[in-house]
């Protein structure tokens, strides 16, 4: 009960956020709680992008083909995604829906720290099953890894890895499918891996008494004022005319 009520807390923020535009930062999280909070966690592509204006509002509905759903707190499910017939691809599909995003005659929605996702991104997500949230994603980015030729990255370009036995970002083994194989025996409460439960502070603003993926207002550094100096008017000095002396 009070999950839900932190969660309608945040949404009512987020909400009014959007609506003045304001520069935003959120609280970081180990991937130990993320991962913990998530009720879906699942690797796949993204196979379509959708944005529409429903109730003056523009939502994006982000479909991804899973090929790993490694389960999370909402059913406790992993493993591999099911195969069609035929070995054909698997037709597990969930979809993920943003209170943000540009629809096709132009009309955008931006908010800080939100990702827009583009077909074809091949993501490691954590979600929330809640319908309304401007960012579904467990920590609104923090949840969310593109595939890059480095390995899992996040959106402040820190690979997720493997090292001695903790799956932490930075880790030495960045093979994907050794990271996905760890975090898949760690969610199963496995004894010979575990998940991070470090906070790795970025260069964004975290402040301790703000709202679980919540965001607050950026805090921006005074400036000091610039002062040019007034440009000096220089005199020229009169000519004096030479006197000439008398003739003898």
């Amino acid at each position: 009960m009070r999950r839900v009520s932190i969660r309608r807390y945040v949404l009512a923020l987020a909400c009014a956020l959007v609506a003045q535009g304001t520069a935003t930062s959120v609280l970081e999280r180990s991937l130990a709680e993320i991962f913990s909070r998530a009720d879906v966690v699942v690797y796949g592509e993204v196979v379509a992008t959708d944005t529409e204006v429903v109730d003056d509002q523009i939502r994006t509905r982000v479909e991804i083909e899973v090929e790993r759903d490694m389960g999370g707190a909402g059913d406790g499910t992993g493993g591999d995604a099911v195969d069609g017939p035929a070995g054909e691809p698997g037709d597990d599909v969930r979809t993920m829906t943003f209170l943000a995003g540009q629809t096709p005659s132009g009309r955008t929605t931006v908010v800080d720290d939100v990702p827009l996702l583009a077909r074809g991104d091949r993501i490691l997500v954590a979600w929330y099953r809640d319908e309304g949230l401007v960012s579904p994603i467990v920590g609104v980015w923090q949840g969310l890894w593109r595939l890059s030729e480095n390995g899992l990255v996040d959106l402040n370009g820190r690979v997720l890895g493997v090292d001695d036995g903790s799956i932490t970002l930075g880790g030495v083994e960045r093979d994907v499918a050794t990271v996905l194989d760890a975090i898949e025996a760690a969610l199963g409460d496995s004894d010979e891996v575990r998940l991070d439960d470090r906070v790795s502070i970025s260069d964004r603003d975290a402040s301790e008494d703000a709202a679980p993926d919540a965001w607050t207002p950026r805090r921006t550094p005074r400036r000091t004022p610039i002062r040019t100096p007034k440009p000096t008017s220089r005199r020229t000095p009169r000519s004096r005319a030479r006197r000439t002396p008398p003739s003898p």
